[in-house]
């Protein structure tokens, strides 16, 4: 575990208004899962302010030169945390279940204990319902960041594609002007080099 990780999630322990049930062993759960969830929330903005600094930044000018690293560096990081956001979705779900069948399967336990297990089970299900918006969060991120990757790249081929034809137009005009070179030294050379071969006779 991240020493830094480790520090909160002590901290958090140590705190007198963490509601730790130690009659539930899934309560631990609950706890460890408000300081990832606080993690990954952080991260999210992180990444979504980046990726507004992009969108606010997009280079609209005559020589376009977009950063495509950055952009696939924020992309990526876009990416691994939908994975892990979804990794962390499907472990939570293993959790809900197990909590489910450890207590179905101890039915003498006493209702004081039951209490407590619907509690932890309400907070399991609330921190479902959290991951799965972050999930969403970072799914609709990696979305702006592939759009931002098109747009320069369309931006960018938008600029070559003016450049192809004005180099195609210089080319048009380079060959009219050769042609009439050609044109003009067919017409004149021929005269010249009579004129030329009369001279020296």
């Amino acid at each position: 575990m991240p020493s830094p990780f480790q520090n909160i999630l002590t901290a958090s322990l140590i705190n007198s208004s963490t509601r730790l049930e130690i009659r539930d062993p899934y309560s631990i759960h609950v706890l460890l899962l408000w300081e990832i969830t606080k993690l990954f929330d952080f991260a999210l903005w992180l990444s979504r302010d980046l990726a507004r600094d992009l969108e606010k930044n997009r280079i609209f000018k005559e020589d376009p030169q977009p950063d495509y690293n950055r952009m696939h560096e924020l992309a990526r990081h876009a990416i691994h945390t939908s994975e892990m956001l979804e990794i962390t979705l499907e472990t939570l779900m293993a959790i809900i279940r197990e909590h489910d069948l450890f207590f179905d399967d101890n039915t003498t336990l006493p209702k004081s204990i039951r209490t407590i297990s619907r509690q932890t089970m309400r907070d399991l299900q609330f921190q479902n319902t959290i991951i799965k918006s972050l999930h969403s969060r970072s799914k609709a991120l990696e979305d702006r960041l592939r759009n931002e990757i098109n747009l320069a790249f369309n931006i960018v081929a938008q600029y070559d594609s003016r450049i192809s034809v004005r180099l195609s137009k210089a080319m048009q005009m380079d060959s009219f002007s050769m042609r009439t070179i050609a044109i003009l030294g067919l017409l004149f050379l021929p005269g010249t080099f009579i004129c030329v071969s009369n001279i020296q006779y």
